[in-house]
């Protein structure tokens, strides 16, 4: 038996498996989905995740990064808009699959053991003990179990746990391409207000943050073109494909992506939704990441808030195995989450509708609004 089972092998799961396997906790890091490889994006990654990293034993080497320095505000018909400007890189521009490669590596060396080939396929829950039950027929036994991919409905109904619904969120899709090919600047451009239209089709405020926002951003090697779409994820591909096309027309990015939204991989991006759900632990049981809604609520920022809960999580975990109640100290990691990444997740105090119209024609707040999105401060 396994102290601790993480589920899912992104660079969520693979935080979590570290830094407990340098604990000397004997840990199993299981792929969720059997494809979830491929569905790799360029993200934005806030600098206090080095930090994490340090902690994991990971270093920056060899991975492609660009640090973010400037970032170009539009508006939805890039008629308007406006620089600003860090004077330190608050945060990175990384393709995540060089970081979770990484992450995975470190794990293993740390003395996780790597299923990569076999995914999870149910998951069950007893007093003392939790199982993962592969799809090779296989199970897997463990005192606790860690949750950061996404599981099936019916394996969390199991688990006595709901993961956040497709509501609480928005839907991102994402295009990739050559970033030597063409035009277009190391700056960042976001998109605020799509169609020219604050808040997506509605037109009222939202907690979900700045809805309907695009963006391109390079990284070393490659350019990304994504959308943060608040609608329904049919919207999505045709929302992309014209965002594309207008960034194009401008010369922000290659032309030779036009038309590329049909090949984007959309996920569900579960934006503030960690702060309205009912409880992330169960019996044996915590979740963390995507599958525990740590998503910024302004940005739908998931890669540092999610390490970060897999940090928190791995704190709790280790206390909990050397605890003569470890599910009383499990309790603890809702209180500790919520105290510590709380305002970081949280929607602005101010009016989002509010304020869009501000930021093009005031610097302050286009610097607050940069702040809010890379280096995760409150507006």
């Amino acid at each position: 038996m396994f102290d601790v089972i993480v589920l899912g092998d992104r660079a969520v799961g693979a935080t979590a498996a570290t830094l407990l396997a340098k604990r000397k906790r004997s840990v199993a890091l299981v792929r969720c989905e059997p494809g979830a490889q491929a569905q790799r994006r360029i993200q934005w990654l806030n600098r206090r995740a080095d930090r994490i990293l340090k902690k994991a034993g990971v270093s920056w080497t060899g991975l492609p990064k660009q640090p973010v320095k400037t970032v170009h505000f539009y508006d939805g018909a890039l008629d308007r808009n406006i620089v600003s400007k860090f004077r330190s890189a608050p945060a990175y521009v990384v393709e995540t699959a060089s970081l979770e490669a990484k992450l995975v590596a470190g794990a293993v060396r740390a003395g996780a053991a790597y299923h990569a080939e076999i995914a999870a396929e149910s998951l069950h829950v007893a007093e003392d003990c939790a199982q993962v039950q592969l799809k090779n027929g296989e199970a897997m036994d463990g005192q606790i179990l860690i949750v950061a991919g996404s599981p099936n409905e019916e394996s969390m109904r199991q688990l006595g746990l709901t993961q956040p619904a497709p509501s609480a969120g928005v839907w991102a899709a994402q295009v990739q391409g050559d970033s030597s090919a063409g035009r277009g600047s190391r700056s960042v451009i976001i998109v605020l207000g799509l169609n020219g239209r604050w808040h997506g089709s509605g037109g009222h405020a939202s907690r979900t943050g700045v809805r309907g926002f695009g963006y391109a951003m390079r990284s070393s090697n490659r350019i990304a073109i994504g959308i943060a779409w608040p609608g329904g994820s049919k919207q999505v591909p045709d929302q992309l494909d014209r965002l594309i096309a207008a960034l194009a027309e401008k010369g922000l990015v290659p032309e030779q992506l036009r038309g590329a939204a049909g090949s984007a991989v959309m996920e569900h991006i579960p934006a503030g939704a960690a702060l309205e759900m009912e409880a992330h632990v169960a019996k044996r049981c915590l979740l963390i990441g995507c599958a525990g809604g740590f998503a910024t609520a302004i940005s739908g920022e998931t890669l540092y808030p999610g390490m970060w809960s897999a940090q928190v999580a791995a704190q709790v975990v280790d206390e909990a195995l050397a605890s003569d109640n470890p599910q009383d100290q499990l309790g603890q990691f809702e209180a500790l989450w919520r105290t510590t990444m709380g305002e970081y997740l949280r929607m602005p105090n101010t009016d989002i509708q509010f304020l869009l119209p501000l930021v093009f024609a005031n610097q302050q707040m286009a610097d607050k609004m940069a702040a809010a999105f890379f280096a995760g401060q409150n507006i």
